[in-house]
């Protein structure tokens, strides 16, 4: 598989960790942007990050998940927090830059915190203080003609981690877990895969949340199992509250959720997309069903006030 670095791709990063709390950073082509070997991220994955898209040039729910990145960091047991202000003036910069130099077109945007540099000791107490980077690139969105195919999912036999391990409730960079998963279910011809906590029972996708629909009542899992804290599940949430729709975290088995009536999953890229066949086989008619596109389009609805409401942070050039 060939593999190559968008060249349109900016990376925001600064020279060192010291350089970081200066407020001192560059914005640079992927190509030319590096880090060091001594990075804590690089070689034990000790890191922390945050992933969100633009519309209308407005970085969708933004504050979210800053406040969702300090709760990682409190997982991780970071003793100390990066400068969120220089962290978040990274963020609009680079999105901005990126506009500038490629016109007025949607984004992905990724923050990433690292513990510091440190050697090869995995000890905090020889670690730097924590910093910042940011990656921006074009959006590659799910399309309408995606909506309609669906994903293929599978069910793997690679656990989801436990809590008392690396806590899911944590959006680490540590992510060996989650590729091992999401390959399992490659070998098969699936797109992505759903792991089972150490019980049997149903936690998430690899990147996203789940959720079943059977007679006209949504189910996902409960928070408790060890699943993250989307951003789109908990919008999800209220949207079935607001429309007056049934919705409730759920022990579910393999059985079960392969035997619901429609399942879809929820990313902040990807908003919600249908998965119409599980394992190989089609999840009823093998099409998007009826609740699934009622929910995606609440969440257009709500995505676009919001971003009406906020037009006046738009980062287009």
């Amino acid at each position: 598989m060939k593999t190559t670095i968008p060249d349109n791709m900016l990376v925001a990063l600064p020279e060192s960790p010291e350089a970081y709390k200066k407020g001192l950073y560059k914005i640079l082509p992927a190509a030319e942007a590096k880090i060091s070997a001594f990075d804590r991220s690089f070689h034990f994955g000790d890191s922390i990050y945050e992933v969100s898209r633009t519309y209308n040039g407005v970085i969708f729910s933004l504050d979210e998940h800053m406040v969702r990145m300090k709760a990682s960091l409190d997982l991780a047991a970071f003793e100390e927090y990066p400068d969120f202000e220089i962290l978040k003036k990274m963020i609009l910069e680079s999105c901005k830059e990126w506009f500038r130099k490629n016109g007025n077109k949607e984004v992905y945007v990724r923050w990433m915190v690292s513990r510091g540099l440190s050697d090869l000791n995995i000890s905090r107490a020889v670690s730097t203080p924590p910093y910042g980077f940011v990656f921006v690139k074009g959006l590659e969105a799910p399309s309408s003609a995606d909506f309609e195919k669906g994903y293929h999912y599978a069910i793997v036999s690679r656990l989801r981690n436990h809590p008392r391990a690396v806590d899911p409730h944590m959006k680490s960079g540590n992510y060996i877990n989650n590729i091992l998963a999401l390959s399992e279910a490659q070998k098969i011809g699936a797109q992505d895969a759903i792991m089972c906590d150490m019980n049997g029972h149903i936690t998430e996708g690899t990147t996203n949340n789940v959720y079943t629909i059977k007679d006209g009542k949504v189910y996902t899992s409960p928070s408790s199992i060890g699943i993250l804290d989307g951003i789109t599940r908990r919008w999800i949430f209220e949207i079935c509250k607001n429309h007056g729709i049934s919705m409730e975290e759920k022990l579910m088995t393999p059985s079960e959720f392969a035997s619901s009536d429609e399942i879809f999953m929820s990313s902040s890229v990807k908003e919600i997309m249908p998965i119409t066949t599980l394992n190989g086989k089609k999840i009823g008619d093998g099409k998007p069903g009826n609740l699934t596109r009622k929910l995606a389009g609440f969440l257009k609805t709500l995505i676009n006030d919001r971003i009406q409401e906020n037009s006046n942070d738009s980062l287009y050039s």
